[in-house]
Formats: C-alpha cells, structure tokens, sequence
C-alpha cells in the first residue's frame, strides 16, 4: 500500500458480523470473501483507473474522476434509456 498523503485516507476500517467477514460466502479458493474485502477492491480498482486516465490525460485526480463518472452515466444511459 502507498504512502498516504496528508488529508487522504489510507486505509479503513469495516465493524460488522459474519456477513462482513463473509462466511458463508466462498470466494472459490477454498476461503472466504466479505462485502468488506470486495468494498476494499472495488475502492481500490476505481482509484487506479481514476489515477490511470488522470496521467494519461494529463488531468487533476478531480477532473479524471469527474469525467470518468459522466462518461459512466452517458453510457448507462445510451445503454438502458432514461427512466423516470
């Protein structure tokens, strides 16, 4: 894990039962997977794609994260139409 930088967050912190820890819910390795593992890799999936095109564009981490969302949303809208 890198180091964080002051006013970011570098790690956090999931209290919970055996649902966060996962039992019962196999991660087909013979273990177990929680919501709060798979929240852990999903968060850190998206801050690498969002640092990923940030460098490749040349933009702030704001501005990569704010046109990757739109461009998210203009997606799931041309794929599923607006509801209402």
């Amino acid at each position: 894990m890198h180091a964080a930088r002051p006013g970011h967050f570098s790690r956090y912190v999931a209290l919970g039962d055996s649902s966060t820890e996962g039992l019962d819910d196999p991660d087909g390795a013979g273990g177990y997977r929680g919501w709060s593992q798979r929240l852990a890799e999903r968060m850190i999936a998206a801050w690498h794609g969002v640092s990923r095109y940030a460098h490749d564009s040349g933009m702030t981490l704001r501005a990569a994260a704010t046109t990757l969302a739109v461009q998210r949303v203009t997606e799931a809208h041309r794929l599923r139409g607006l509801y209402p």
